[in-house]
């Protein structure tokens, strides 16, 4: 018979023992959770400075950084920021990467996003594009997000430098909501108004009169307003209709 001190402090040494085993039990358990992340090393076409609505094209590469083999469906979101937007708002969530198996640690897995440059994700500066894993098998971690900066010069066929990037007066009200009718306040005389879409499809051509623009029939979009001052001066506003 074991005496009762010696039944005591052999059963709390059980129970502690015990107590350790679960412990490296779940701390192997997490450990061994297949953690998936985004590689630095990417391509994006045509570049970094590219024009609305031009298609981006990025070859990247997800990576599994675990312990343990992946096994499952992988989305990638990919998340546009405009300089001066205050979030990221979600344009793409790809799915090819659907039937993953055997992703080992230390692999790595290819995958090709497309989408339009286009508005109003993005605006006609500095975007931050953000692209990340996304996995609903239970256990996996998801980290290391892949961030690139984008440049948009415009709309398609309108150059950076050209005489279209003066500023020759403003539109009011702008954004334009339910009203048909925007005014173009100028010191000097404008003739003519011109009207594209984001697409460079001309919507409007009216010769322009006391200031007014029609709007009425135009969907809500980002526009640019085309201003012929005559003797080769012409000015292009943004126009947002709600």
């Amino acid at each position: 018979m074991i005496p009762f001190e010696n039944l005591k402090t052999f059963t709390m040494r059980r129970t502690f023992n015990i107590l350790c085993w679960i412990v490296l039990l779940t701390v192997s358990a997490v450990r061994a959770q297949p953690v998936l992340g985004m590689s630095p090393v990417f391509n994006v076409s045509p570049n970094d400075s590219v024009y609305i609505p031009d298609t981006l094209v990025y070859d990247v590469y997800v990576r599994n950084v675990g312990n343990t083999t992946f096994s499952g469906k992988i989305n990638l979101n990919v998340g546009v920021q405009p300089d001066k937007a205050p979030s990221l708002t979600i344009i793409l969530v790809d799915t090819s990467l659907a039937n993953v198996t055997g992703f080992a640690p230390g692999d790595s897995l290819p995958a090709t996003l497309r989408f339009p440059c286009d508005t109003p994700s993005f605006d006609m500066d500095i975007n931050t594009v953000v692209i990340w894993p996304v996995s609903g098998t239970p256990g996996t971690i998801t980290q290391d997000s892949l961030k690139d900066t984008i440049f948009v010069y415009g709309f398609s066929g309108i150059g950076p430098h050209d005489r279209f990037f003066d500023h020759p007066g403003i539109l009011f009200p702008n954004p334009v909501g339910s009203g048909n009718t925007v005014y173009f306040q100028t010191k000097e005389k404008p003739r003519h108004v011109r009207i594209l879409d984001a697409y460079g499809r001309i919507v409007r051509d009216d010769a322009l009169r006391n200031g007014l623009i029609d709007v009425g029939d135009l969907p809500p979009a980002l526009y640019l307003v085309e201003i012929d001052f005559g003797k080769g001066k012409i000015g292009m506003v943004r126009l947002m209709r709600l």
